[in-house]
């Protein structure tokens, strides 16, 4: 028989995710995350005006559920100068060493090449079912 989480178990289990800080990084290469996905297998964005999001450890919003959510504040990445096209495929959440997960834009890419583009990542996790 499979262990059995509880909602309150699925919201400690996301709160310890992301109880310390954490990046948030747009990438640039064609690639399809999977479950073997590594720091190594995303570029990370250069166009002009970007940086990566520190995400603060315990200013997460977690609500109980099935699936639990764990949530964070909207966060814009802002091209701040006319450029060559970059063409950005979606974004991971790292530790510094480790992806903790990722996501390609369903409707990737997203074309960063003028002042004032931008994109908008709400970072939210799903523990449990």
């Amino acid at each position: 028989m499979a262990a059995v989480f509880p909602n309150e178990g699925e919201e400690a289990i996301g709160d310890d995710i992301t109880g310390s800080n954490l990046t948030l990084a747009l990438f640039r290469n064609d690639y399809t995350p999977v479950a073997g996905s590594q720091l190594a297998n995303f570029t990370v964005a250069t166009f002009t005006g970007y940086a990566a999001k520190t995400l603060t450890g315990g200013a997460w919003t977690s609500t109980q559920g099935a699936p639990t959510t764990v949530v964070y504040a909207q966060q814009t990445f802002t091209s701040s100068a006319d450029q060559s096209v970059q063409q950005i495929y979606g974004y991971f959440v790292h530790n510094g060493s480790q992806v903790l997960w990722a996501e390609r834009f369903s409707d990737a890419p997203y074309a960063m090449q003028y002042n004032g583009d931008r994109i908008l990542i709400t970072p939210a996790l799903s523990v449990g079912s």
